[in-house]
């Protein structure tokens, strides 16, 4: 029988658990480590008050494995509400809605800005790099203002970082593929209880070892060891620096496995009597708008069933690459600047009646120009160990679901279950 292990329950680790068990069944035994006393990783719901509320990623988005997943999980997704499909962008102190007509390309500030940008687009030429920013591909389409005013924005609310530290390769694939500035839009959606509905119902009968960190990884020609326990496979999908740190300073990886991250706070506020806050999904802010705040999400617009007994409820996010340091700031603090933030842009000048501070310390990398030679080193190799997850490639729920599911059903499948 052969013998699988996995670094880490979050949401990539899940799944290629669940993915193993499902392919193979009783003929791998599959042994997650986690070293927490919980699965899921970021992903964390709590309930309050009969409401919802999210500490980890708010929305998901359709994708085809996610959804195939949900549906094989008996699942019911619940749709994000139609109105809050509206986005506004934080700039010049105030909030601006990106226009969702054409009448609105004409007629407002920011659509005269976007219709500007795709006319420029038309006459763009192609680079002949391998790979560049997300600034200098912007910049090219839609010239330094639309980048500073749209793309900033849009890095902010993804990667928490700034459009000049990011590879276009890496980070937007399937724009830098079709070098097209028009994707298909996936619909929002959560669950009745909340986005860890979906880690709860996929660690559901797997065999997860809690509290149980890994201090070594070592491979050897038949088997790889995990603290002396030998396997034949391991699927890391843990921090690339985590796994750093359990390899042998002779393994090839550790070149590759150096990736920068950024940091960010969420403030979840919530209050009982309802707060004139726009129709929308939320705002995001441009990287030259506010030291410190990186956007709000309206979470009483997306999903009114999760409000339970508020009338609204508000995501604020900071740091990221505006302000590193402020996910190690008090409580006090990040207090202050939440109630600042939404009597500036929001005019909402109420005492929150909930409130919950998650700092997520170096939670999201930021994958650089040339990113995509560090996985191709990664992946290029026939090892007994396979790297993945949001630290390497793509950073949302969606895009770890396809990492996990590619990895079992090609790598695995053609390498471990070879004769």
């Amino acid at each position: 029988m052969k013998k699988i292990a996995i670094l880490g329950a979050g949401i990539t680790g899940l799944a290629a658990a669940y993915f193993i068990q499902k392919r193979f069944g009783n003929s791998v035994t599959c042994t997650v480590f986690e070293a927490s006393d919980r699965a899921g990783g970021w992903i964390k719901s709590i309930e309050h008050n009969g409401a919802i509320f999210e500490l980890g990623p708010r929305t998901l988005r359709s994708s085809k494995e996610l959804d195939a997943l949900v549906k094989e999980l008996n699942l019911e997704p619940l749709f994000a509400a139609h109105d809050a499909k509206k986005r506004y962008i934080a700039t010049e102190g105030a909030l601006h809605a990106l226009p969702t007509s054409a009448l609105e390309l004409i007629t407002t500030k920011l659509g005269r800005k976007i219709l500007f940008a795709l006319m420029k687009n038309s006459f763009c030429s192609k680079t002949a790099a391998d790979d560049e920013s997300v600034e200098q591909f912007f910049e090219r389409r839609m010239g330094k203002s639309g980048c500073d005013t749209f793309i900033s924005a849009l890095t902010n609310g993804i990667y928490a970082a700034l459009p000049e530290e990011l590879s276009m390769r890496s980070c937007f694939p399937a724009i830098w593929e079709k070098r097209t500035l028009f994707m298909p839009a996936a619909r929002s959606f959560n669950f009745s209880r909340g986005v860890e509905m979906l880690s709860e119902r996929l660690s559901q009968g797997l065999s997860i070892r809690y509290n149980s960190a890994v201090d070594r990884v070592e491979e050897r020609i038949d088997s790889v060891l995990v603290n002396s326990e030998p396997f034949d496979h391991l699927i890391s999908t843990i921090q690339p620096s985590k796994l750093l740190r359990l390899l042998p300073e002779s393994d090839p990886w550790r070149p590759f496995l150096s990736v920068p991250t950024t940091s960010l706070v969420a403030i979840t506020v919530a209050y009982k009597a309802s707060q004139a806050i726009p129709d929308g999904f939320g705002f995001l802010c441009t990287k030259s708008e506010d030291a410190n705040l990186l956007g709000i999400v309206f979470d009483s617009n997306l999903f009114p069933k999760h409000n339970g007994g508020y009338e609204t409820r508000l995501s604020v996010m900071f740091g990221g690459s505006k302000n590193p340091e402020l996910a190690h700031y008090s409580d006090a603090a990040l207090v202050a600047f939440t109630k600042e933030a939404c009597k500036k842009y929001l005019n909402i000048h109420a005492e929150p009646d909930f409130l919950h501070v998650t700092r997520a310390v170096d939670a999201i990398s930021r994958y650089p120009v040339g990113h995509y030679k560090r996985l191709e080193a990664l992946r290029g190799n026939k090892r007994r160990i396979s790297a993945l997850g949001s630290g390497l490639t793509g950073v949302s729920v969606g895009d770890c679901v396809t990492q996990a599911y590619e990895c079992v059903y090609k790598k695995i499948d053609e390498t471990l279950m070879s004769p």
